[in-house]
């Protein structure tokens, strides 16, 4: 089963009464900042991918998990988005290190899906799993997916 295959069983799942009528995958370029700039207006991390769960050892709780933070970045009166990958290890996962930063940036998203080519309104709706995410942009709902390698598909909710 490809993963586009197993996205979209996923995405059935969660939205019985949703169609999907565009469907974006965006290329997220490499960030050398991390997500503490004082542009940053939100933030939200997801829930952990569980990697390895080893017994516990001497009465510790060790682990292994994998997850994402999001943050939308203000530049003026516009908006971007850019998203950490996190890596989660140690005693009940309380070691955390970003492994990677990556920058959508807004006007590449609004091409697309905005009015006005460029996000002016955004606004975070939930996390469904530890990589999907919903959005709204200017009044339209995004199902947004992290895939591997800082891509990002965007579906438009109708």
């Amino acid at each position: 089963m490809t993963i586009l295959t197993r996205i979209l069983l996923l995405s059935l799942l969660l939205f019985p009464n949703a169609v999907f009528s565009e469907t974006e995958t965006f290329q997220a370029k490499d960030w050398d900042e991390k997500l503490g700039c004082v542009d940053c207006v939100f933030l939200s991390a997801g829930p952990k991918k569980f990697i390895d769960i080893p017994p516990s050892r001497d009465g510790a709780d060790t682990c292994e998990a994998k997850s994402y933070r999001i943050a939308f970045i203000l530049n003026e009166i516009y908006y971007s988005v850019a998203f950490d990958e996190l890596h989660h290890q140690g005693v009940e996962c309380s070691d955390i290190k970003i492994t990677n930063s990556y920058f959508l940036n807004g006007f590449d998203v609004g091409e697309k899906f905005a009015k006005q080519n460029r996000i002016t309104a955004i606004q975070f709706k939930r996390w469904y799993t530890w990589n999907v995410f919903s959005i709204e942009v200017e009044g339209v709902e995004l199902v947004c997916t992290i895939l591997e390698g800082g891509k990002i598909e965007i579906n438009r909710v109708e």
